[in-house]
């Protein structure tokens, strides 16, 4: 087995050459001697050595018994490949053949009208995720969801140039099939691209600073951008569509028990909690409801959960015992009651409350003499109620004491979930992109995300 770590000892071969198949699953790969696969070059394993009946004989009974999927089997066994099952591969593993795909491909071609239509003639194509990502990897467009949206923009492009560029590829992975890694490194193999500059190009259009933009677009010296282009381009803006129908459930599904109020007025609400579920802080204390009566058990637990390193699925792995005098007929501890603290809660059946589902919106007022802006959060429980706001959110205060809405407010907009606004800060402020990068601002356009009734403050995305 160590061999398999010395550097050309072993490979990663498509069964069926990717050149001749497109299809790049792991039902198409397998481990291979290095040498073997230089070997075999753009042949399937059948065209390599099939025509030699004892090797294949003895192949054929070796593939039987791996505990491989049944497609791996077919393709390693496979006798004849001409070039019309090559087509139907390739069309296979570039089209994107899922129900919901086939139906927006219909949906379009019977209701957008082409400028230019000829009988039989295709306009609308579906491409495989697997091929573009193929073309993401191979062109260094590495997909970070966390950073931005722009990824979108990127596969948008991909897809456009990916189905055109598919003969290029396919000559790409026949040469490299074809030819010994010595001489590839010598001439160079590299992955094309659509057009020269293509990759350059790209990376230039995703940058989001008009300066920067404008530079690199300049660098590229393209005779498709002239001046007056230059002088217009801006960076590209993501579009969310709000969010403004009210669906989806009133309350959250657990279940919780109220217990008054506590001293600042909160409503208290019991839940009862999975051990690996609870919150400990890191001296290994929880808010555990009741541990003055049963100081026993809520040692046992910090104990276990402090032992484990702080972990607290692998420390309520194996089962915990109440504390008992006789432990062989001791109960296991799976829940305990945990004490938390409420805003707002949806009353069910005797002192049965659930909290809120999520704000569906956020009504904006202004104070006709102050001119500051109050926030009222409206949830999915108001709305079925027909319930009117009645208070504005104030900072780390319980509702009853929030302010009333009264007539000295005067009321501006409602805020849905992916409303673009424009946010204008008498000074600047510093905060952070989502890769943790310092930013400062003082006004741009947000997408609203939500208010935090606990503190008032909004949450805004970067468009």
């Amino acid at each position: 087995m160590k061999d398999l770590f010395d550097p050309g000892y072993a490979e990663v071969d498509h069964i069926i050459p990717y050149s001749r198949s497109f299809d790049d699953s792991n039902a198409n790969k397998v481990l291979v001697l290095s040498e073997m696969n230089q070997n075999k070059r753009n042949n399937t394993p059948f065209e390599w050595f099939g025509h030699d009946e004892h090797r294949w004989g003895q192949f054929i009974s070796y593939v039987k018994t791996l505990k491989v999927s049944k497609k791996k089997k077919d393709l390693l066994l496979k006798e004849n490949l001409d070039s019309e099952q090559e087509e139907t591969f390739k069309s296979r593993h570039l089209n994107d053949t899922r129900y919901m795909t086939r139906f927006i491909k219909a949906f379009v071609e019977d209701n957008l009208k082409f400028r230019d239509e000829r009988n039989g003639e295709q306009h609308v194509f579906t491409v495989n995720g697997a091929y573009t990502s193929l073309m993401r990897k191979r062109w260094g467009f590495n997909k970070n969801r966390e950073e931005n949206d722009l990824h979108h923009a990127v596969d948008a492009v991909i897809i456009a140039v990916s189905r055109p560029f598919r003969k290029e590829v396919s000559c790409y992975f026949k040469h490299r099939e074809e030819s010994l890694p010595q001489l590839l490194k010598r001439t160079g193999d590299y992955f094309p691209e659509p057009w020269d500059g293509f990759i350059k190009e790209l990376r230039a259009r995703t940058l989001q600073d008009p300066d920067q933009l404008k530079l690199a677009l300049e660098s590229l010296d393209l005779s498709s951008y002239d001046r007056d282009f230059l002088e217009e381009v801006k960076p590209i803006f993501v579009s969310r569509m709000p969010k403004r129908s009210v669906k989806g459930q009133i309350h959250e599904e657990t279940l919780r028990r109220s217990r008054g109020t506590t001293e600042k007025g909160y409503i208290k609400v019991v839940t009862k909690t999975r051990l690996e579920n609870i919150s400990f802080d890191k001296n290994g204390d929880f808010a555990m409801y009741g541990k003055e009566s049963d100081p026993k058990t809520y040692q046992a637990i910090k104990q276990r959960y402090l032992e484990n390193g702080r972990n607290a699925k692998k420390a309520f792995s194996t089962p915990l015992y109440k504390p008992a005098k006789d432990m062989s007929c001791a109960p296991i501890i799976r829940t305990v009651k945990i004490e938390d603290k409420a805003n707002q809660v949806v009353q069910l059946k005797d002192e049965a409350v659930a909290a809120n589902a999520s704000i569906v919106r956020t009504e904006v007022f202004r104070h006709k003499d102050s001119g500051k802006f109050f926030l009222a959060p409206v949830y999915a429980a108001d709305v079925f109620a027909k319930r009117e706001p009645q208070k504005f959110i104030v900072a780390n205060k319980p509702y009853e004491n929030w302010l009333n809405i009264t007539d000295d407010y005067q009321f501006l907009f409602n805020l849905f979930p992916n409303d673009l606004i424009k946010v204008k800060m008498k000074n600047p402020k510093k905060t952070k992109s989502n890769l943790g990068e310092p930013i400062v601002w003082q006004e741009g356009f947000f997408y609203y995300k939500r208010v935090h009734t606990g503190t008032a403050a909004i949450k805004l995305l970067i468009t």
